[in-house]
């Protein structure tokens, strides 16, 4: 999905079971996320360190091409009700 904010355009990816199910890498992956199937969550290198995205979060590729992780209420704060 693509999104506006301030900022510029970005693409957001929800993370959901069928990051985890299945094949990897598969289509619900987001280039440059590594995925734990027994974790249930994805490890993304932000410019702050590494988050950790959950079933439910948000990981948003900025038009820089930098990575972000948002909870699904940051998500609305910041993008609006896209879900």
């Amino acid at each position: 999905m693509m999104t506006r904010r301030k900022d510029g355009y970005a693409s957001a990816v929800q993370v959901t079971n069928a990051a985890f199910d299945g094949d990897h890498p598969n289509d619900a992956h987001v280039p440059g996320v590594r995925y734990s199937p027994q974790r249930r969550c994805a490890y993304v290198t932000t410019a702050t360190g590494t988050a950790t995205a959950g079933i439910g979060d948000w990981i948003v590729t900025r038009h820089d091409g930098a990575l972000e992780v948002f909870s699904r209420g940051d998500f609305r704060a910041v993008y609006g009700d896209k879900e």
